[in-house]
């Protein structure tokens, strides 16, 4: 396998995994006797009448020694003992893995192609003539067949061994398509028998449904162009809470899964069709299928948090996602009703709805380093910066050419979006003509560019692109004073924070 995939190890490194991947060759050996025993029992009893012989070199027929057990009994035993070498493989594996000093990228992929040895062995078991002696004719008859390759030769079958023990999450290889990960696959056990080969009739006619429909239209958004602001903004905080590579790689993870199901729902209730300079997802998908990916994402982003090992974590997602949704139903219901909020209205709807997912992941992060970090001098900082990020973002959509190509000309009055600058106008410097242009936004779903360019002078002529400006730049420093007054209570400072901070400079 080594010499095929191009893995060479030095003798060092085979010392040093060596008892990580015994387990994975026990298992392989003893599903190896399971498959074989029919086979090896036939000639043992031919040889026992003919030569005397009173031993078999397979793990059933020891086992039927050893604890004194029927056939059906052994090959029950071995089916458990061949689960608890696969369930070790998998742990010391995926331990090893997340050692990142320990494991670079060959012996990774090296432990996750011998995880993948365990079904191939399975195939092969179910296929090799040496263990199905009538297959020879019927392999030899179908290299020149138009046959279904995925339709298993017929043949002998295995009882399938459906004890109450029995793990349908054991540690051996999954063969399903999608991406790959850094952790060993897991499936079902290596002795469990496909379906097609179950004599339950009951079983053998369920389809096995895939999820590539279901995690299509996320694969699709996570595969655009990105800044990366939020995994960059996980690294920064890191400086001061110093978490291990495996906690910060789930942290980035749940920020990943929950922006990118937040992008997803907020491009349909937006009508929007561009996201980073690309169709919207659901344009491509269709609204249904991208709301039903969008909510079996946050979903899942629940199992990531469990893996933090920690009750508040838990508390925090749960608390922020409900926040995040109370923003966003304001933000709806202000553009719906062509109502529009106050200024500090908008700045609350931001701090839940934008300033939520950076809240969250500041927390998660303190909540599992249990740093003695003032937490809410932390939290101040994560409100200003999420400010800062929506309140920018909203005066780049209006004149930044970068803007332009990836979603449109000033893209957020299509969709009568009551932005910073309009909030400002319209309450400072109401004027019928851009009222009613955002409200034909809003009902149509888009503006032409002449609408447009007259909403963009309006707001001009009303100080608000200068007061939005001001503002951006008044936040910008509250959040140098928050930044320094955090470096002096961590002890020091955070270069890779203030990078990012003047990066989002105005």
């Amino acid at each position: 396998m080594r010499f095929g995939m191009g893995i060479v190890l030095t003798s060092e490194e085979e010392e040093t995994i060596a008892p990580i991947v015994r387990p994975c060759f026990a298992a392989v050996g003893l599903t190896n006797d399971y498959y074989s025993f029919d086979v090896e029992w036939e000639e043992f009893q031919e040889t026992y009448r003919t030569e005397g012989s009173h031993t078999m070199t397979n793990a059933v027929w020891l086992y039927m020694n050893w604890e004194n057990l029927s056939i059906d009994e052994a090959k029950s035993r071995v089916v458990q003992v061949v689960r608890g070498y696969e369930k070790e493989f998998q742990r010391s594996a995926n331990g090893f893995i997340a050692d990142t000093n320990r494991c670079g990228p060959h012996l990774r992929e090296y432990l996750r192609s011998m995880a993948f040895q365990m079904p191939g062995n399975i195939a092969w078991s179910l296929r090799c003539p040496r263990y199905h002696p009538e297959l020879c004719f019927e392999a030899t008859k179908l290299l020149h067949a138009d046959a279904d390759q995925d339709q298993l030769l017929p043949g002998r079958k295995q009882e399938p061994l459906d004890d109450e023990d029995s793990d349908t999450n054991s540690s051996v290889g999954s063969t399903s398509g999608g991406k790959t990960s850094n952790s060993i696959p897991s499936n079902r056990s290596s002795v469990d028998l496909p379906d097609d080969l179950s004599h339950d009739p009951e079983t053998k006619s369920r389809p096995q449904l895939g999820s590539e429909h279901l995690l299509a239209p996320y694969e699709y958004i996570t595969s655009l162009p990105s800044k990366g602001f939020r995994e960059a903004f996980i690294d920064a905080l890191n400086v001061w809470l110093a978490l291990p590579e495996s906690t910060l790689k789930i942290i980035k993870t749940i920020s990943q899964k929950l922006h990118s199901a937040s992008l997803m729902l907020d491009d349909i209730e937006d009508s929007s069709p561009l996201r980073r300079g690309n169709p919207a997802t659901h344009t491509i998908f269709g609204p249904a299928s991208t709301i039903n990916s969008a909510n079996w994402i946050l979903i899942d982003v629940i199992g990531e948090v469990q893996k933090l090992q920690s009750p508040q974590c838990m508390n925090v997602v749960i608390e922020e996602l409900h926040n995040l949704f109370v923003g966003q139903s304001f933000d709806l219901y202000w553009k719906q009703q062509s109502e529009c909020p106050t200024e500090d209205e908008y700045l609350e709807m931001v701090g839940q709805k934008t300033g939520g997912l950076f809240r969250l992941l500041a927390q998660l992060m303190t909540e599992s380093a249990h740093s003695l970090h003032d937490s809410a001098i932390c939290l101040d900082f994560v409100t200003l910066i999420g400010q800062h990020f929506q309140i920018r973002d909203d005066y780049m959509n209006l004149i930044d050419d970068e803007y332009t190509s990836g979603k449109g000309f000033c893209e957020d009055l299509d969709e009568g979006k009551f932005s910073f600058p309009i909030v400002h106008a319209w309450h400072s410097s109401p004027h019928p003509v851009m009222r009613g242009i955002i409200q034909e936004g809003e009902s149509s779903g888009s503006l032409s560019v002449p609408y447009k360019k007259t909403i963009l002078e309006r707001l001009y002529k009303a100080g608000s692109m200068e007061y939005t400006l001001r503002t951006l730049k008044e936040l910008q420093i509250r959040i140098y004073d928050n930044l320094e007054y955090a470096e002096k209570q961590a002890g020091c400072e955070n270069w890779v924070m203030r990078l990012l901070v003047h990066k989002l400079l105005v």
